[in-house]
């Protein structure tokens, strides 16, 4: 494999072996979490040294350093490797070694906009009614959103109301290294529906779970 900038294995812990349909996680999965399985914690693997330390990200929202063209990141679940090939007006590109492609915010806890290819289909998701922020990061931050979401896919489309809080911090070992991060817990109904550690250092959280 070729390594770009920063490159990092990212660990996915899926959990819902009972769930009947995408809707049951609104499609969180199309942001390349995939397979409904339980997989080891995640691994910072290589590029981490030559990081860029910056105060604020274009987004100016204090703690969250900056994702760059060319940043690429692998999640072990299923393995697929995620690489940035445009940066816009606060929008994301993202494309995998199989072709998918997904557009996402600038902030990594949020679900896709809009994907294509895989097994995902084709859709997109309008955020509104946004209140709160994530950013800058600190335990008691909060934000709640709506999620209306249409795709090619059954059920083809729905809307929930979700709601983050960092909710605490952890420091993760990885590679000999300590990484602190905050623990985001996201849900509709229940606070950890999905579980975030969102490490500053990277711009991105290293674990997610479900």
């Amino acid at each position: 494999m070729i390594w770009l900038r920063r490159a990092l294995i990212l660990g996915i812990s899926i959990l819902l072996s009972g769930c009947s349909s995408l809707e049951e996680v609104d499609l969180w999965e199309s942001v390349g979490l995939g397979k409904k399985e339980t997989t080891s914690e995640s691994s910072p693997e290589r590029g981490l040294e030559d990081h860029p330390v910056s105060g604020q990200g274009k987004s100016g929202q204090g703690n969250r350093h900056e994702l760059r063209l060319g940043d690429r990141f692998t999640f072990d679940n299923p393995r697929t490797t995620w690489e940035i090939s445009n940066i816009s007006d606060g929008r994301i590109v993202w494309r995998t070694d199989s072709g998918e492609i997904h557009v996402t915010d600038a902030n990594p806890i949020l679900p896709a906009l809009e994907w294509s290819g895989g097994k995902g289909g084709t859709g997109r998701r309008l955020l509104r009614d946004k209140t709160g922020s994530l950013f800058p990061m600190r335990i008691g931050a909060r934000t709640t959103f709506r999620s209306t979401v249409t795709t090619d896919r059954p059920p083809f489309g729905w809307e929930n109301i979700w709601t983050c809080t960092v909710q605490g911090t952890k420091t993760l070992q990885r590679l000999g290294r300590s990484f602190e991060t905050f623990i985001v817990g996201c849900g509709r109904k229940q606070s950890n529906e999905m579980t975030f550690n969102y490490a500053p250092e990277i711009g991105h959280y290293i674990l997610q779970r479900t």
